[in-house]
């Protein structure tokens, strides 16, 4: 996967969510990278396993005003079919993006409840 998704406003925090699956085990990652640093710039990333359940992941990230573009990558060999879906962009507080991974509520399933699919809202207010 490799997807421009354009200029983003600089100094502003971002939410990347994301459902993924497939048909093998492996390692993938997947980054938001700064296109215009010849790829050198990495905004945010995860790493995680894969297998034929559908799981979550998200990436939060600070923009440089610059376009970005999000990567999705295969660490292991072999081969494998990597599905993605609900893949969604959230602009986000500087105090939520603090919070994401740092307190109870805002990591895991209890972040995705915060963000559904449907909504391009948090659910709870931005506080």
């Amino acid at each position: 996967m490799n997807q421009e998704l354009g200029t983003l406003t600089e100094g502003s925090y971002y939410l990347f969510l994301v459902s993924y699956k497939a048909t093998s085990s492996t390692t993938v990652s997947m980054r938001v990278n700064d296109t215009q640093t010849n790829w050198g710039l990495n905004l945010g990333y995860k790493y995680f396993k894969t297998d034929d359940t559908w799981r979550r992941s998200h990436i939060k990230f600070q923009a440089t005003g610059n376009p970005i573009t999000i990567i999705g990558a295969y660490l292991d060999s072999g081969v494998s079919k990597v599905q993605v879906d609900g893949a969604r962009l959230y602009k986000i507080s500087e105090s939520i993006y603090n919070r994401i991974d740092n307190e109870e509520g805002y990591s895991g399933d209890l972040l995705y409840l915060k963000y559904p699919y449907n909504s391009f809202n948090e659910i709870l207010g931005d506080t």
